[in-house]
């Protein structure tokens, strides 16, 4: 018994046609071929971002947030968020404080000044200081004066590498 393919039907697209013609090429040049179907099949577009890999703590993102949580990203409620926080510049100003912004991590991670006292962040490669509230945000690699004005506790990361993490608590 005969089995009817595709191409048997009358009016059908001859498919053994394409096979005869990658059958007489050269294996290199299938080889190629394939190659660069599959790289423009998998290739990238500028709707697809490239970044480094970033590692996320899966104990930190399964974790349920805590009140101790909600605390590190509050502000005094009597004070106007924005307001309690400037970045300013660094030229004639003595900081109370410096975080170094080097071998991936802020040093010291956590530092506690007085109102109205400067902060000095000092960024060695591509770090950035930001405030984990939205705050203050400074561009990358540069130092940055930042006065807080107001009492609370205010976290904060490098945007460039999200493990890098510290605090800044004004009392």
């Amino acid at each position: 018994m005969r089995r009817f393919r595709a191409s048997d039907k009358p009016g059908a697209p001859r498919a053994g046609r394409r096979w005869r013609i990658l059958a007489a090429m050269s294996p290199a040049l299938r080889l190629a071929l394939c190659a660069l179907t599959l790289t423009a099949a998998c290739g990238n577009d500028e709707h697809t971002p490239v970044d480094a890999p970033v590692q996320i703590d899966a104990a930190a993102v399964d974790a349920p947030a805590t009140d101790a949580d909600l605390d590190a990203v509050t502000v005094d409620a009597a004070t106007d968020a924005a307001s309690s926080v400037q970045v300013i510049s660094c030229s004639g100003t003595t900081p109370a404080a410096t975080i170094a912004a080097t071998n991936f991590m802020f040093s010291p991670m956590a530092v506690t000044i007085s109102v109205d006292d400067v902060v000095r962040v000092t960024s060695v490669g591509s770090h950035t200081f930001t405030s984990d509230t939205g705050l203050f945000d400074t561009s990358i690699g540069q130092d940055t004066c930042v006065r807080f004005t107001a009492a609370g506790t205010f976290p904060y990361h490098c945007t460039v590498h999200p493990s890098m993490t510290g605090t800044v608590t004004v009392q």
